[in-house]
């Protein structure tokens, strides 16, 4: 079930005034307030619209008395049947924009009252067939709606719309999910009678201005009695009931008045089972594949005793009395007082019982004033809707914006992290560099003198391989920057073996140059041969020359 937080229901009728609160739980909806004002017995005799209104309007003082509130509540008010007018009507498919223009035009047509005296509205219905649109039309007097509006929101109630009967009941057996299989709904009225059909998601409906004050007045007009009498014996009548299930023998046995009221009240009963029959009748040759399976009867009528015996009988389908109060959960203050008056709040119960798929089909009827304030209300929400959806755009926006700002921040922030950090790398790259350097530079020059030392030792063993055997190194110097190898020694060979020394020197494919410095004899001698002291000079290629090449 789908209902409101709460809801406000009234009932205007011809026999009472019905008044209906609810409080919704997550459990389940709650009825905390039914009142009811009975309404004198011969209103539905009263012809003067002006003076019925004000018995209307005196009846919702009485009933909405200790109501005020400082917040105003929203309220649903249907109509009594005979002060509504609803139509059904099928049209070919057109476009949504020209719907409104045509059927205007065809409201026009169907309501038999001057258009610019009502007050009216329409819904499309759901239908199976695929080329046409059903809609149904509703609509009342302004003379009527006006003053009760009035009424009303002097108790700061806000009326919320005025519905038909018809459009209440329908809601209340969706809200029960009644409405999948063939069902035939009768609300029995005091003045009028409704009848509602509902086949695989469609519904069709139907007043008749025939109900049960019918009874109490002719039972007056037979006995010759008053209308509160005759409403009396028809009640003590009515609880008894075995005469509808009575054989024509048993009938025919009792005599006087009770038979009289037994006889009218089987007479009203006739002409509305007629009445249902022709109804059906007629829905059958519109929608021939509708097949119906269960009679629902409703309203004060269905208190008669064996009613749904009589209607099972006569028309051959399986019916019940309706209870849509036992399934609700009623307030401690409520609890026994609907054993009897169970049924007389099933069109209360239908307009504060809310159903999501009844919002298109809600026809509400408002004065010109309510509508205006409507449209208004209306216009309002949706700028407050709309600005609401701008704000939180806006914020969404903002939110985003400040969102993705931190983040570009924190990621420029991380970057010039990392930025700092490859330049400290960098600069630690470029000492390891200058290090790497320094550590080659180093390995080359000792490179370098390794090969110096090598290429020395080879001019050394060169020069060592060409020596006398009478000579002595006494003094053995390399300057590098001259690439010159000094020897000063002593020997006691012959200048002749000296300069042939000399000659072999030069010689050698590394010497550059061989000069002699000095060479004389000095007193001392070795086994008698004198001995000389001597410095030669060897100048030998470039050492680079001699590595690299």
């Amino acid at each position: 079930m789908h209902y409101k937080k709460s809801s406000f229901a009234i009932d205007i009728g011809n026999s009472s005034v019905k008044f209906l609160k609810f409080r919704h739980h997550w459990s389940g909806p709650e009825i905390i307030d039914a009142r009811v004002f009975p309404l004198p017995l011969d209103l539905p005799t009263v012809i003067d619209e002006g003076k019925k209104t004000e018995i209307w309007k005196n009846a919702l003082i009485h009933l909405l008395q200790g109501e005020t509130e400082p917040r105003p509540r929203n309220v649903t008010v249907s109509l009594p049947g005979d002060a509504t007018i609803v139509r059904y009507i099928t049209l070919p498919n057109i476009p949504p924009s020209k719907i409104d223009k045509i059927i205007r035009f065809e409201a026009e047509q169907q309501v038999p009252i001057p258009f610019n005296e009502i007050e009216w509205s329409y819904a499309v219905l759901p239908s199976r067939r695929k080329k046409v649109v059903d809609v149904v039309i509703t609509a009342a007097k302004k003379k009527l709606i006006s003053p009760l509006t009035d009424i009303i929101q002097s108790f700061n109630f806000k009326v919320d719309s005025f519905r038909s009967g018809q459009l209440a009941l329908c809601n209340l057996v969706k809200f029960y999910n009644l409405d999948k299989e063939g069902t035939l709904l009768i609300d029995l009225g005091a003045q009028s009678t409704h009848i509602i059909m509902f086949y695989k998601g469609m519904k069709w409906g139907r007043t008749l201005y025939l109900g049960m004050f019918k009874m109490t007045k002719m039972i007056s007009e037979k006995l010759s009695i008053d209308l509160k009498e005759a409403e009396k014996m028809k009640k003590t009548q009515a609880h008894d009931g075995t005469f509808l299930i009575a054989q024509k023998k048993e009938k025919s046995l009792k005599t006087g008045s009770a038979q009289v009221v037994n006889n009218v009240i089987e007479d009203v009963l006739y002409e509305i089972v007629n009445e249902v029959s022709r109804t059906i009748s007629y829905y059958l040759s519109v929608e021939r594949a509708a097949v119906f399976n269960r009679i629902i009867i409703t309203g004060g009528g269905s208190h008669i005793k064996h009613i749904n015996t009589f209607f099972e009988k006569n028309l051959g389908l399986k019916t019940q009395i309706a209870n849509f109060i036992t399934p609700l959960k009623l307030s401690s203050y409520l609890e026994g007082r609907f054993n009897y008056d169970k049924n007389f709040y099933s069109i209360t119960i239908g307009l504060s019982c809310t159903h999501p798929f009844f919002a298109a089909l809600k026809a509400p009827l408002l004065t010109h004033a309510l509508r205006e304030e409507r449209i208004l209300d209306t216009r309002r929400e949706r700028f407050y809707f709309f600005f609401i959806i701008t704000l939180f755009i806006l914020f969404t926006l903002a939110v985003n914006f400040t969102y993705e700002l931190s983040v570009k921040r924190k990621k420029e922030k991380l970057i010039k992290t990392q930025l700092a950090q490859i330049e400290k790398n960098e600069v630690k790259m470029k000492k390891i560099e200058n290090n790497i350097k320094n550590i080659k530079n180093t390995l080359m020059l000792l490179e370098l003198r390794s090969k110096e030392r090598e290429y020395l030792l080879r001019v050394l063993w060169e020069i060592e391989a060409l020596l006398l055997d009478n000579v002595w190194f006494d003094v053995l110097e390399f300057q590098k920057e001259n690439q010159m190898l000094i020897i000063s020694g002593r020997t006691t060979e012959t200048l002749a073996n000296i300069n042939n020394f000399q000659s072999a020197l030069r010689g050698l494919d590394f010497i550059k140059d061989v000069t002699f410095e000095a060479a004389h004899i000095e007193e001392e001698t070795m086994d008698g041969k004198p001995i000389r002291i001597f410095t030669i000079k060897v100048r030998f290629i470039p050492l680079a020359v001699g590595i690299y090449d």
